[in-house]
């Protein structure tokens, strides 16, 4: 991140580890990436992270949360011949 600071990929593969690795602040990660997803092109890279957004809600039991995040992935990326089965599956467990 120190050589490269422009780069997006490293902050949010840093938030998408922080999510895995502490859900419990699943709330305040999002937040800090919220600035950056929006200048992320692609749809499905965004889509992705509400998706380990919403996982690390679900695990830390807010479901209201996760069940926000999980509509949020299926909204950005979701087709019928590619489907979001994260997200999909995700919403299904709930």
């Amino acid at each position: 991140m120190a050589v490269a600071p422009w780069n997006l990929t490293y902050p949010l593969a840093h938030a998408a580890a922080q999510a895995a690795a502490a859900p419990h602040r699943a709330h305040s990660i999002a937040e800090e990436a919220k600035p950056l997803l929006m200048y992320v092109g692609d749809r499905m890279v965004v889509s992705d992270f509400h998706s380990l957004v919403a996982d690390a809600h679900f695990v830390s039991g807010e479901f209201d949360e996760a069940r926000r995040n999980y509509n949020l992935a299926m909204d950005m990326f979701h087709l019928p011949k590619y489907i979001n089965v994260p997200a999909q599956e995700g919403r299904l467990g709930m």
